[in-house]
C-alpha cells in the first residue's frame, strides 16, 4: 500500500520521505526499497552498517542519532558522540544526510540540539 501512496504523488516538484524507526529494516529493506522513495530515514533501532550500502546513489538516507539517549537525556558530549559515530558510518556518502533517528521529544534539550547542528557543521566543513 505505501507503494501505490507514493506511485500516486510521486512528482519531480515533491519529495516523497519513507520512515521506519523499527529494528527489522535490515530484514526488510529489500521490500522497503521497492516503494521508490526519494528519502529513506531510518530509526536508532537499526545500525545503519547493516543498511548503507544497499540504499541505491540516487536516493538519499538519514537517521540516526537517537532522540532519547542523544537529544532527550544525554549530555553534549553524548550528543557529539553519537553524531560522530554516525557521520563515522555514513559521512562518506554522498547520499547520507544525518538527522535524529525519530521524532524529537517535546523536552528534547535544546542544547543538546544546538551540539547537533554544530558538529554536523563542523563535520562538513572539515571534508
Amino acid at each position: 500500500f505505501v507503494k501505490q501512496i507514493f506511485d500516486a504523488v510521486k512528482a519531480e516538484d515533491f519529495i516523497c520521505c519513507y520512515h521506519n524507526c523499527g529494528p527489522y529494516v535490515p530484514r526488510q529493506l529489500d521490500d522497503i526499497l521497492d516503494v521508490d522513495a526519494d528519502i529513506y530515514h531510518f530509526g536508532d533501532a537499526i545500525d545503519l552498517d547493516d543498511v548503507k550500502d544497499r540504499i541505491p546513489e540516487t536516493a538519499m538516507f538519514s537517521g540516526n542519532v537517537s532522540p532519547v539517549t542523544a537529544f532527550k537525556t544525554g549530555s553534549v558530549d553524548n550528543m557529539k558522540a553519537e553524531t560522530l559515530a554516525v557521520w563515522e558510518k555514513c559521512g562518506n556518502m554522498k547520499n547520507f544526510i544525518p538527522s535524529s533517528g525519530c521524532d524529537m521529544p517535546p523536552d528534547a534539550s535544546l542544547e543538546n540540539a544546538d551540539c547537533f547542528f554544530e558538529t554536523v557543521a563542523a563535520y562538513y566543513g572539515a571534508k
